[in-house]
């Protein structure tokens, strides 16, 4: 072989070497990113369901409590409340009959 030869299979070498070390470097990067971008989406998924069996859910159901029982109050108040309303109605049928008994004087304001 020629001189020349040899110090074109050298460089040949050298470039080979050199390629070779940054194409396992990209993969290795790319690599790398593709699992940090894994774990960066399961921990943006993740996280909030955490917060929410923790701290909201638990404060939700408290509050969904607490309307419950106001609704219940609410019927209670509301039932009491037609309860009330039928002897009233009995008493404004008792005055339209001493209405008519009264004096025609009386009456009129």
């Amino acid at each position: 072989m020629p001189p020349n030869t040899e110090d074109l299979l050298k460089k040949i070498y050298e470039l080979e070497r050199d390629n070779n070390r940054m194409l396992h470097a990209m993969r290795r990067s790319s690599f790398i990113s593709g699992t940090l971008k894994v774990i960066m989406w399961i921990v943006a998924l993740i996280i909030p369901l955490y917060i929410y069996i923790n701290y909201l859910g638990p404060a939700l159901n408290q509050a969904m409590g607490a309307l419950n029982q106001v609704q219940g109050q609410m019927q209670q108040v509301q039932e009491a409340g037609a309860k009330i309303s039928v002897p009233f109605s009995e008493f404004s049928g008792i005055l339209e009959g001493l209405k008519k008994y009264a004096p025609k004087g009386s009456t009129e304001q």
